[in-house]
């Protein structure tokens, strides 16, 4: 009877073990998920910038195609970003939301107009918007930096 109960305890003790061990794992696996979707939303960033750099150029020479293919480009990324759900990133969504809405607009828009393109004063108003949108990306590059500093 007495083995009975050491067994017993011993297993008892082990599956406390196996449970903590368990856990660790679970909280070590959630943490890569998380490292991962951070740095999926850094790639996506830098994407992002690169296509609004791209757009911008080609606003500025009237190359109405490949700015709308840049802006195509610039909002994908942002819809991967957020939909990544970045909790660091919760502070932006209402600016992602406008940024990914003014670059869909702007594509239908340049699809309609075609190769006549848009009226000097949307180019404008569209540059303005595209520097806000520069601004925007570059607080969404700060605030990954800083999360994975403070990890």
């Amino acid at each position: 009877m007495t083995i009975s109960i050491v067994g017993f305890w011993i297993t008892l003790v082990q599956l406390g073990r196996t449970q903590r061990a368990a856990a660790a794992v679970s909280t070590a696996v959630r943490n890569i998920q998380f490292a991962v979707s951070k740095y999926d939303a850094t790639i996506e960033a830098s994407k992002a910038d690169t296509s609004l750099e791209s757009a911008r150029k080609h606003f500025k020479s009237h190359s109405w195609g490949e700015a709308g293919e840049a802006i195509d480009l610039f909002s994908s990324s942002l819809h991967a970003i957020k939909t990544l759900q970045i909790a660091e990133l919760r502070d932006h969504e209402a600016e992602i939301d406008v940024a990914l809405s003014h670059a869909n607009r702007l594509c239908e828009r340049l699809d309609k107009v075609g190769m006549s393109g848009l009226p000097e004063n949307e180019v404008i108003k569209t540059l303005s918007t595209m520097r806000d949108n520069a601004k925007l990306l570059t607080s969404l590059r700060i605030a990954l930096q800083r999360s994975a500093i403070s990890e």
